[in-house]
């Protein structure tokens, strides 16, 4: 597959969360209205979204 590295950006790592998600076979969304990533695997879901530094998790039973 293609590589894509890490970057460094204003003192900050970027790293290619698509890519990342997708070679651990979690199920990835993207929704550009909110511009959030949604990753989903065995009944966990992540929600990232652009500037906002938190990040969602949900687990299996609910918990956030």
């Amino acid at each position: 597959g293609e590589r894509v590295d890490a970057q460094i950006i204003n003192s900050r790592t970027m790293v290619p969360m698509r890519k990342i998600f997708e070679l651990l076979n979690a199920s990835v969304e993207w929704e550009a209205t909110t511009r959030t990533v949604k990753a989903n695997k065995d009944g966990i879901s992540i929600k990232l979204q652009i500037d906002n530094e938190i990040a969602e998790i949900t687990k299996k039973k609910g918990e956030k």
